[in-house]
């Protein structure tokens, strides 16, 4: 299930959790303020060599991304949290940019769902 190339439909995506769709679209806001967070962190943490504390992080994100069906931003999240495990830094904050693209796009689609909800 690829979600971000695809029509979004946080319906579907709702129902395969067994909640509803407003439910479903409270987590994803939820998780584009942590990811906010967690992202920084793993800017900071790239910058300053610290490879547990990224691999930790990327965890985290990949996490929640495979619990709300982000498939993209999870696979982003574990080559990171991998190649972090190895010690290896180099080029991770360029995932760090693809997962915010990702994360944009979510959260543009989010606001204009629930725009259209209130009309």
């Amino acid at each position: 299930m690829v979600f971000l190339e695809e029509q979004m439909d946080f319906k579907e995506f709702a129902e395969n959790l067994e909640i509803r769709e407003d439910e479903f679209l409270d987590l994803l806001m939820l998780f584009l303020k942590k990811s906010a967070s967690n992202l920084e962190k793993l800017k900071s943490t790239i910058m300053n060599g610290d490879a547990v504390t990224a691999s930790e992080t990327a965890h985290s994100i990949k996490g929640t991304a495979i619990t709300l069906r982000l498939t993209e931003i999870f696979e982003l999240a574990k080559e990171m949290e991998t190649k972090a495990q190895g010690g290896q830094l180099k080029g991770l904050d360029h995932m760090v940019g693809a997962i915010q693209e990702k994360l944009d796009k979510i959260s543009e689609e989010v606001i204009r769902v629930r725009g259209s909800a209130s009309d």
